[in-house]
């Protein structure tokens, strides 16, 4: 059995984009999987949740009070909810994006001062060598820079061993 967008109301939501609303459910072909003996459905307002021209999810609300329809009113003002909700669930999407960020760079920063820990402080003191090292920090997850060099000094040689390895 195919799906079809238009048959769910965040299919249809997906499809169009715009407010729906419907007067009188069991006449409107649309969304015969709504009906239900447990929850009968007579009328339905429902409005996209839209963000950045996308839309990110849907308000729904089923069976006006009282038995009555719901109105042009009705839908400006669940417009102007949704439009708020949209903001709302984008700032503490964002909020905890940040978080996780701060998480992370704290966790990098404990690993930085362990590595630090663990690194001699001073270079290695060996007749004829001159050794120097230093260990940069990645900015992100996945390694560090680390250089060393190593300078053999004789009368009759020059040796200059520079690596520089991604770990």
């Amino acid at each position: 059995m195919p799906f079809h967008l238009d048959t769910q109301i965040t299919g249809w939501m997906l499809k169009n984009k715009k407010p729906l609303i419907i007067e009188d459910l069991d006449s409107d072909d649309r969304f015969r999987t709504l009906e239900s003996e447990e929850n009968p459905i007579n009328t339905l307002l429902s409005v996209p949740l839209m963000l950045k021209g996308r839309i990110i999810g849907s308000l729904n609300m089923f069976n006006k009070y009282g038995g009555n329809k719901f109105s042009e009113a009705d839908k400006r003002l669940l417009c102007i909810i949704s439009t708020q909700s949209a903001q709302v669930i984008e700032n503490t999407r964002l909020y905890e994006e940040k978080q996780s960020l701060m998480r992370i760079q704290e966790e990098m920063k404990i690993a930085y001062n362990i590595q630090m820990s663990l690194l001699p402080k001073d270079a290695p003191i060996i007749e004829g060598y001159d050794i120097a090292g230093k260990s940069l920090p990645a900015k992100s997850e996945g390694g560090n820079l680390l250089f060393r060099g190593i300078y053999y000094r004789t009368p009759l040689l020059s040796l200059q061993n520079i690596r520089i390895e991604l770990n």
